[in-house]
């Protein structure tokens, strides 16, 4: 276990379940199955090769759970997100959601999912709301990316379609 997560009592609070969906989408976002199972102990197979959201939610209540964990993550995640993380660190949470809501439309998924782990990281029981709310946005901010707009229209067979 790295030095700083055994000096850092802030990875004993639990993470609201908002928090922990924003970190599931961060390790979803950054870190492929091999790796995510690989954090927690886990083969790939089975149920989590077949539902890989399952996966990255062990992986996200594990590591809020557990320091080993956490740590053995973080320093994945930060490696991912290279310079990013270094430069963003002490920027405050306020300066950190302007930077998402001016470049939502501008950043990549990767970039703006780097924004919401620097506060993430934090792992500060007062930012629960703000790592919510970014949370959700960056889901939907993913969704619109990949929208049925760019997808020819797939019919489902069975599938009633209102007037």
């Amino acid at each position: 276990m790295c030095s700083e997560c055994v000096q850092d009592p802030r990875w004993l609070c639990t993470g609201s379940m908002a928090s922990l969906e924003a970190l599931r989408f961060v390790f979803a976002a950054v870190l492929d199955r091999e790796v995510a199972a690989a954090c927690i102990d886990l083969d790939v197979d089975g149920a989590v090769a077949l539902w890989p959201s399952s996966l990255y939610g062990m992986l996200a209540a594990a590591a809020i759970r557990s320091p080993v964990v956490w740590c053995r993550c973080s320093h994945l995640v930060d490696a991912r997100f290279g310079d990013t993380v270094a430069r963003l660190q002490c920027a405050s949470p306020a300066a950190l959601v302007r930077l998402f809501l001016d470049g939502r439309d501008v950043l990549s998924t990767h970039e703006l999912a780097g924004l919401l782990w620097v506060l993430l990281r934090r792992r500060d029981a007062d930012l629960g709301f703000i790592e919510a709310r970014l949370g959700a946005e960056m889901v939907v901010v993913a969704a619109c990316r990949t929208s049925f707009e760019a997808v020819p229209h797939v019919g489902f067979a069975g599938a009633r379609r209102s007037a």
